[in-house]
This record gives structure tokens, C-alpha cells and sequence, in this order.
């Protein structure tokens, strides 16, 4: 019987041995995946789509008369839901604390938002901010169409 349970704690102890490396290994790969291997042009690149992600997104949820993010009376229908649920935690906070934010100060808050989420969350607003400005440019080549010229033939200077 003896025999018995010290295999049976042999095993139990290996299996627990293998959840902690497991788990180990799984923290190491989050924490390499979450590291980015950047140069310094494409950090600042990163950061210019960020600033021009929080300025869209501050245009869509601020009051257009005062110009000002309240906490309270924001409209996110234009925003998706995913987008909505990373906002929540700073809006909450401006509604409990009854503050309000300008374009700088949502700005800020949103970029240090930003730098805690984790990685699918910042995919997401990349896409998202992405997939607008695409369309954006496409729009804009559809109304340049409307123009009453078309250009036949482009001749090289001599």
C-alpha cells in the first residue's frame, strides 16, 4: 500500500512540476511576443498612428461645442464595441469623477491607456483606425472623380 502512494505522490509531483513549466514557458512567450524590436523611425510611426487614432477617436466622442470628452453624455455608436470596451475604464473615470477631458488631455490619458493593454487589444485599435482611414482614402479618390477633366495622357518634360 505504501508502494502505491508514493508513486501516487511520484505522479502528482511530476504532473505539478509539468504545470509549472507550462506555466513558465507561457509567461516567457507572452513576454517576448509583448516586446517589440523597433528602430527608431518605426516607433515614431507607431506613435504618429496612435496620436491620430486618439484624435479620431476624440472627435467622435467629444462634445462639438464645447469641444470637451465629459464622462457622461458620450454617443459611441460610431465606435465598436471592442474599441468601446478598451474607452470604458477612462470614460467610467471621468464620469465618477465628474472631469472632463480636452484634446491634449484625452490625448495623454489615452496613450498611457494604451501601454497597459495587451497586445490583441492594441491590434485591435490599429485595425480599427486602419480599416477608417482606408476607407477615408477611398473616398477621397471617389470624389476626385467627379472632376469634369480626366487626364488621357501624361507626356515626360523634356
Amino acid at each position: 500500500m505504501e508502494r502505491y502512494q508514493e508513486l501516487y505522490e511520484n505522479h502528482r509531483n511530476k504532473l505539478n512540476k509539468i504545470a509549472e513549466i507550462n506555466e513558465k514557458n507561457a509567461q516567457e512567450i507572452s513576454g517576448i511576443a509583448n516586446i517589440a524590436h523597433i528602430n527608431e523611425k518605426s516607433k515614431d510611426l507607431v506613435e504618429e498612428i496612435q496620436t491620430k487614432i486618439f484624435v479620431h477617436l476624440f472627435e467622435i466622442l467629444s462634445d462639438k461645442t464645447l469641444n470637451l470628452i465629459d464622462g457622461k453624455g458620450v454617443d459611441m455608436s460610431e465606435i465598436p464595441e471592442k474599441i468601446q470596451s478598451i474607452l470604458m475604464p477612462l470614460l467610467n473615470e471621468l464620469k465618477e469623477q465628474n472631469e472632463t477631458l480636452t484634446l491634449d488631455e484625452f490625448i495623454m490619458a489615452s496613450k498611457h491607456l494604451y501601454d497597459s493593454l495587451p497586445m490583441h487589444f492594441k491590434q485591435s485599435l490599429m485595425e480599427w483606425y486602419l480599416s477608417f482611414s482606408k476607407n477615408r482614402k477611398n473616398m477621397s479618390v471617389q470624389e476626385t472623380s467627379n472632376y469634369p477633366f480626366k487626364v488621357i495622357r501624361i507626356f515626360p518634360l523634356l
